[in-house]
């Protein structure tokens, strides 16, 4: 969860940097949206926008 870690680290920029710069690599978004559409957070509709 390299967002969220992101988050917790914000009070240092580089490491906060760095850890989205991870979850930009790691693909962080989509593999969340396809988790909540799995668990019936969101619709196909929501995601595929």
């Amino acid at each position: 969860m390299p967002i969220a870690e992101a988050f917790r680290k914000r009070q240092y920029p580089n490491h906060f940097k760095s850890k989205l710069s991870d979850a930009d690599k790691n693909a962080e978004t989509p593999f969340w949206l396809t988790f909540a559409l799995a668990c019936n957070y969101i619709d196909f509709e929501k995601k595929k926008d």
